[in-house]
């Protein structure tokens, strides 16, 4: 009788034993699926971060080219009725230069209003292509400027 007590102590504390792993197995994935939706919830408070921040450097710059081609169409305008003087041919060959001048703002402007939001990556070397089209343009607007004053 003694070894039936035994042998139930020994499988009632083995049961015990399996019992408290198994709850505390699932305690550990309760805490492991909580630390991973934690994880989903901060990187989706990130992404969306990031999205806004991306949104608003997209606004920022959209307003300033909007800007800078608005001043260039004012210059056009004055650059064009400057040169009142010379020959016809140097008068028809200003006007000219200001027609591309305008042509290529026309062109910037149209870049800009039809420019769709691709991601990240594309927005950046879009950014990067037109800044430098945007200075050349600037600096075609000086050379025009020196060429007037000869």
């Amino acid at each position: 009788m003694r070894s039936i007590y035994r042998n139930s102590k020994s499988i009632i504390a083995a049961m015990a034993i399996m019992t408290a792993t198994l709850f505390s197995s699932c305690d550990s994935s309760e805490k492991k699926t909580d630390t991973s939706k934690s994880d989903l919830n901060n990187a989706e408070v990130e992404a969306a971060k990031a999205k806004e921040l991306y949104n608003v450097e997209v606004a920022k710059f959209r307003m300033e080219a909007t800007a800078t081609i608005a001043a260039n169409e004012k210059l056009i305008a004055e650059i064009r009725e400057q040169k009142k003087d010379g020959s016809k041919e140097q008068r028809a060959e200003h006007q000219r230069q200001v027609d591309i001048l305008k042509e290529r703002n026309d062109n910037l402007k149209a870049r800009m209003d039809n420019y769709e939001d691709n991601g990240s990556e594309k927005w950046k070397l879009f950014k990067e292509e037109f800044k430098h089209d945007m200075d050349q343009l600037g600096q075609a607007f000086k050379d025009l400027a020196v060429d007037n004053k000869k």
